[in-house]
């Protein structure tokens, strides 16, 4: 399996665990990461702080389509329905990823 396929396939499967040290460790300790196309985070503590909110969803369904993959690079549609406090939700993102050998070294995501 591709580097690229593996990766987003641990990305979905971690992301659905709620194990966020798992989709931490997919992350190189310097990544650059745009939780919106205007919030930049630069540090894995404060991007561990964003992901620990999932730990408080019911997930319904998270879904993954990629739309172009060269060497290193991936460009990947995820949609994710999940409930808190009963209260669906539902989201689309369309994310730019960039690898540095098995870890993620640039992500960008922009929201549907």
């Amino acid at each position: 399996m591709k580097t690229e396929n593996r990766w987003l396939n641990n990305f979905h499967n971690f992301w659905l665990s709620k194990n966020i040290d798992w989709v931490m460790s997919l992350f190189k300790d310097d990544v650059i990461y745009f939780e919106t196309p205007y919030q930049k985070i630069t540090d894995k503590s404060t991007l561990k702080k964003e992901w620990l909110s999932v730990q408080n969803h019911e997930i319904d369904a998270l879904n993954f389509e990629v739309y172009c993959e060269t060497e290193n690079k991936i460009v990947t549609k995820f949609t994710y329905e999940y409930r808190l406090n009963w209260e669906k939700r539902s989201f689309a993102w369309v994310y730019l990823i960039e690898l540095e050998g098995e870890k993620c070294s640039y992500f960008y995501q922009v929201w549907e």
